[in-house]
């Protein structure tokens, strides 16, 4: 990534909201980096938490950029279920298989 399109979590994780299975995350940016670049390091960590907690599909609910400080966040509803159809038509992402 190097210097000038860094991405950080600063530890922080994800984060319950109100919703079961539905967590926030944030994404600190800095340099150059946007949202192609926040977006590949929340699908690092939503790839390791999935492992982690033994979920089986994800889905990115929301994306919102927050300016000070600079970073994006996420909110991301995971499912115990393979892959599913949500109502507004975007699917669940499904885990990989190793």
């Amino acid at each position: 990534m190097g210097i000038f399109n860094a991405t950080a979590t600063y530890g922080r994780g994800f984060k319950p909201t109100d919703s079961p299975d539905r967590l926030s995350i944030r994404i600190y940016t800095g340099g150059f980096a946007g949202p192609k670049t926040a977006d590949a390091r929340v699908e690092k960590e939503i790839k390791a938490y999935l492992q982690e907690k033994q979920y089986k599909s994800h889905a990115i609910v929301t994306r919102s950029r927050k300016w000070i400080p600079s970073c994006y966040e996420y909110i991301v509803q995971f499912s115990q279920e393979a892959v599913q159809q949500s109502p507004g038509g975007d699917s669940l992402k499904a885990a990989p298989q190793e």
